[in-house]
């Protein structure tokens, strides 16, 4: 079985700079979330896209992350000389959709709450909800309450990929429990 979740894009971002640019980070001082966030995705793009999932820690915070981690885990070679979002999205897009459709379970992270009937379906009957958070305690990583609102948009625009892929992701779930069939 094959089974796998897609977060809301700018709250994956936010929780990124929480754990990696906070929580694991030796520096004094937490680096504003903004400039933090352009700068790792800075550095993830002098990368080809080939070669980011074998860096996880490097892309967590890149700009369409998910779409790259299932694109690229899908078919490397297909993004060997890709630089990044603007020269092959489309086909990044192809291929994490692709990847998502070969999928048992995708649910929304925000959903696995209402996952229940669905996980019977496929035999999983001992499952407990727990989160675990290995530093710390569980954090707010709502992205609306943590950016300015300019930010925001301009961070919601570089992701667009993420949010076809969670969108899918979401309206996959829903089919899943709702109408089997399809």
């Amino acid at each position: 079985v094959r089974a796998g979740g897609a977060g809301e894009p700018l709250d994956r971002l936010v929780s990124a700079h929480k754990f990696w640019g906070i929580l694991n980070n030796p520096a004094k001082n937490a680096p504003d979330p903004v400039k933090w966030l352009r700068r790792m995705d800075a550095n993830a793009r002098r990368r080809t896209m080939a070669q980011a999932p074998r860096d996880i820690t490097l892309d967590v915070a890149r700009n369409n992350f998910a779409t790259w981690k299932f694109a690229a885990a899908t078919a490397p070679e297909r993004f060997t000389d890709c630089g990044g979002d603007a020269s092959c999205k489309r086909d990044a897009l192809a291929a994490a959709l692709s990847a998502l459709e070969r999928f048992h379970v995708a649910a929304p992270m925000t959903w696995q709450y209402a996952a229940g009937p669905l996980y019977a379906e496929l035999g999983w009957t001992k499952l407990e909800e727990e989160h675990v958070v290995n530093i710390g305690t569980v954090q707010n990583s709502a992205a609306k309450d943590k950016l300015p609102p300019l930010d925001y948009a301009r961070l919601r625009e570089a992701n667009a990929l993420d949010y076809v892929v969670w969108h899918f992701a979401r309206r996959a779930f829903l089919e899943r429990l709702h109408c089997p069939r399809l």
